[in-house]
């Protein structure tokens, strides 16, 4: 179900799917995932609880390169998140509601002459 939502694109789905994941089977693969969705679906917070919690549930011995792993990919969930943010910035503004976006800039209603 989780790479369904991941092939869609949709990252809430995606974390919503891989909440249930991790809450039915707690170990640091389930976690570990779900930091990485919520990274790069640019929820950083979440995804910092998550890593936490992976990282927790980790053997000692491999504690530390999880910790790498997942730094790396919240930095880039990070650059996500900033592009997301630059993007909206930039993005025209929403057409009115109910406005006609095929109406004639001349006026009235498009019609021959």
């Amino acid at each position: 179900m989780v790479q369904a939502y991941i092939l869609l694109g949709d990252a809430s789905g995606a974390s919503t799917a891989q909440r249930i994941v991790a809450a039915r089977t707690p170990s640091q693969n389930s976690y570990g995932t779900l930091a990485l969705i919520l990274y790069e679906g640019g929820d950083i917070a979440a995804g910092d609880a998550a890593a936490k919690k992976a990282e927790s549930l980790a053997p000692k011995s491999v504690r530390k390169q999880i910790a790498t792993q997942l730094e790396s990919v919240r930095k880039q969930g990070l650059k996500v998140k900033k592009q997301q943010a630059k993007a909206q910035k930039n993005a025209p503004p929403p057409t009115t509601q109910g406005a006609n976006p095929l109406q004639s800039p001349f006026g009235g209603t498009g019609t021959g002459p």
